[in-house]
This record gives structure tokens, C-alpha cells and sequence, in this order.
């Protein structure tokens, strides 16, 4: 089974947390879906959303 959710916020955060607890998932079958600025540049070599400066930002 896999999961998708919408949004970054609290309630995929807690949604995520009771599916992995509660419903033995893995995180391998759990997708959040977010919107991305246009100014960060997403790179799946390393997983991380990498804005413009010296900060980055976990996807």
C-alpha cells in the first residue's frame, strides 16, 4: 500500500507519523506532495531543496 499526501503542513506531518506508528508503513510508500517556489532548485541526488544563499531547507 502507498500514500499520498498533500501539503506540508502539521496534518500530513501527524498523518505521516500514525501511518509509519500505527500502521507500520515505510517511508519508502509515503509521498508528500508540495509546492515549490520557483526560486529553489530541487536536486534528488541528495534529497534536499537548496535555495539561493547559505540555508537548506528539508523536502
Amino acid at each position: 500500500m502507498k500514500a499520498w499526501l498533500v501539503g506540508g503542513g502539521i496534518g500530513s506531518i501527524t498523518a505521516v507519523a500514525f501511518m509509519i506508528r500505527d500502521g507500520k508503513m515505510t517511508g519508502e510508500n509515503i509521498s508528500i506532495v508540495v509546492e515549490i517556489p520557483d526560486d529553489v532548485v530541487f536536486t534528488m541526488e541528495y534529497s534536499v531543496c537548496v535555495p539561493p544563499g547559505p540555508s537548506f531547507i528539508s523536502c
